[in-house]
């Protein structure tokens, strides 16, 4: 008799701390800021001054990547960019030499993120590129990015060296 009043008892107090912690604030799932994953840099050859930046970006209330930022022992700018088919129209930045029909970059003003969904930077579409590189990125080594967002504001993450995506 005695026992089963302690484990009742116990169960009671069990589910009032799982009833009072599910009643506390829930900022974290309501105007929470984007979540971003899957971070890393590709390694550069010696000669090149350019790297490129990858991850996966999140947003469950929706928002736009405005700008992006590393430490100028990195780098001396980082912009955001896209792939795109090369035309006829040379006003296209980075492109005004391409034949039409090529695969080229350029920099875009920004990137938006839908309500519930996820953008994908990555190699043959959205990235950050480094434009005067420091030093080549090599093999794992690690650096912070800082991502300015239109609602979040800015995050930094950490992009690690890889050879490949993670």
């Amino acid at each position: 008799m005695k026992k089963s009043k302690i484990t009742g008892l116990l169960l009671a107090v069990v589910a009032g701390a799982g009833f009072f912690a599910s009643c506390g604030s829930d900022d974290s799932s309501s105007g929470s800021g984007p979540e971003i994953t899957k971070v890393w840099a590709r390694t550069s050859p010696m000669e090149t001054s350019l790297g490129a930046v990858y991850m996966s970006i999140a947003s469950k209330d929706g928002d736009e990547l405005t700008d992006v930022s590393v430490d100028p022992s990195i780098a001396a700018m980082a912009q955001i960019h896209e792939m795109v088919m090369a035309t006829a129209d040379t006003s296209m930045s980075m492109t005004s030499d391409a034949p039409s029909g090529e695969m080229v970059m350029q920099e875009v003003d920004s990137v938006v993120i839908d309500a519930g969904g996820s953008v994908d930077l990555k190699p043959g579409s959205y990235h950050i590129m480094l434009l005067e590189l420091v030093a080549p990125l090599e093999l794992g080594a690690k650096f912070d990015v800082t991502l300015t967002f239109s609602k979040a504001g800015k995050i930094t993450v950490t992009a690690e060296v890889r050879d490949e995506a993670p």
